[in-house]
């Protein structure tokens, strides 16, 4: 009895830190809610336990099904939930305990671009200090990506309506493909499919690469 008291009181004095440290997580309890998820389905599951909503763009990923992966960790921390944002830290934790979790690949390349400002901030001595101790080797991770299933008629007539020539600068393509011989033109949608646009041969250009990155980075 001693024995459980002193164990419930140090879990106690572990669930009220607000820092790095807290009380791990047991896969039997991430298991046992991932069965509760199956069972009432998304919605009461985020009203449940992430009423403010779970990362629409991190997954859990178990026997094939994807699930929202910050609404399982923050129904198995409970209410002992750590000071700031969150999604990393429930990532690393469901990991470490045997779990895959995905990000969209969206939010992949949105990371990736805030590290690339934070890296332009840096003076040269700090970057340098940097690249000094890190790994050689990038890691792995596993993305989720959703893709628009295109129409390969739109691209073939949006290629064969270009007759080997740029929409944009009207230059001849750079160079011809290698398998087909074929002037080398990349599809374009104007109004991109991601906002909302037709996969139609109306919102369509044929673009050299350069042409092609300047509308979308340009």
């Amino acid at each position: 009895m001693a024995v459980r008291r002193g164990l419930g009181q140090f879990e106690q004095s572990l669930h009220s830190l607000r820092g790095d440290i807290y009380v791990p997580l047991s896969r039997p309890a991430v298991l046992r809610l991932i069965a509760e998820y199956d069972r009432i389905g998304l919605p009461k599951f985020l009203e449940r336990y992430a009423p403010r909503g779970g990362a629409r763009s991190r997954f859990l990923v178990h026997n094939g099904k994807f699930y929202n992966m910050k609404a399982i960790w923050r129904g198995a921390v409970g209410d002992n939930l750590p000071a700031g944002e969150h999604s990393d830290r429930a990532q690393r934790d469901l990991q470490t305990i045997g779990f895959v979790c995905v990000k969209d690949a969206q939010q992949q390349r949105h990371d990736f671009e805030s590290q690339l400002s934070a890296a332009q901030k840096r003076s040269t001595e700090q970057r340098r200090r940097r690249l000094a101790s890190a790994p050689k080797i990038p890691k792995k991770i596993t993305v989720l990506t959703t893709v628009f299933v295109r129409n390969p008629d739109v691209i073939i007539e949006t290629l064969a309506l270009a007759e080997g020539k740029c929409g944009a600068c009207k230059k001849t393509a750079p160079f011809l493909t290698k398998k087909d011989k074929r002037p080398y033109l990349e599809v374009h949608h104007k109004h991109q499919l991601a906002d909302g646009g037709e996969d139609s041969v109306e919102n369509a250009i044929a673009l050299c690469p350069n042409c092609h990155l300047r509308a979308h980075l340009g």
